[in-house]
């Protein structure tokens, strides 16, 4: 089981970069892209981003 699946409804679900890239069915550079505009949700841990994909599966960008 990924990330994705495993946190509890009520915590925040941040994953790598890849993983949101792999469960939305683009690129890498596509949700970088979406990070630098401000499209999407994401935080920097270390030199590493995380995207809430939570907040990005509300928002439509599916």
């Amino acid at each position: 089981m990924s990330a994705i699946e495993t946190a509890d409804a009520k915590t925040p679900r941040f994953v790598t970069v890849q993983e949101a890239a792999r469960t939305l069915a683009v690129c890498d550079k596509t949700i970088l892209r979406m990070i630098k505009s401000k499209d999407i949700v994401s935080i920097k841990v270390g030199n590493r981003w995380r995207v809430n994909i939570d907040d990005f599966l509300k928002k439509g960008v599916r």
